[in-house]
């Protein structure tokens, strides 16, 4: 074993030594949580991944990743187990949800400058104006 990953922590350690009966030395995990990486190949791919937004998930006691994402709009398919572009229902979905956090925002900023208004005419702070000519 070469190093220790921790899937939910998403970060390596080197491998716990500990001896068996025999006084043999051996290189184990911490325990649950924890997975054993083989080889430098993984490594720098489970790190590609971590650092490229990829995915990376467990599947039958091993350690599994996605690679780099291709594009900041590429989503991942766990079940395909591939990179791949959104289909019209989720684009759709993506921008009425982006839609939706505009509006809020907006909303919010006309409540914000209403109250500021209500507040500032209710405290008798307001300019004095001259009256309106007809």
């Amino acid at each position: 074993m070469l190093k220790q990953f921790n899937l939910q922590q998403l970060r390596f350690e080197e491998p716990a030594v500990t001896t068996d009966e025999e006084g043999q030395t051996i290189a184990t995990t911490y325990g649950e949580g924890w997975y054993a990486i083989d080889t430098q190949q993984d490594v720098d791919g489970i790190t590609a991944t971590i650092l490229g937004n990829g995915v990376v998930w467990e599947e039958q006691g091993k350690i599994q990743y996605s690679g780099s994402q291709p594009t900041a709009f590429h989503l991942f398919d766990r079940s395909e187990k591939r990179w791949r572009l959104p289909n019209e229902a989720e684009r759709l979905k993506e921008r009425q949800a982006y839609l939706d956090l505009l509006k809020t925002a907006k909303l919010t900023e006309i409540n914000d400058k209403a109250q500021a208004f209500v507040n500032v005419y209710l405290s008798g702070q307001r300019g004095k104006s001259k009256p309106m000519k007809r």
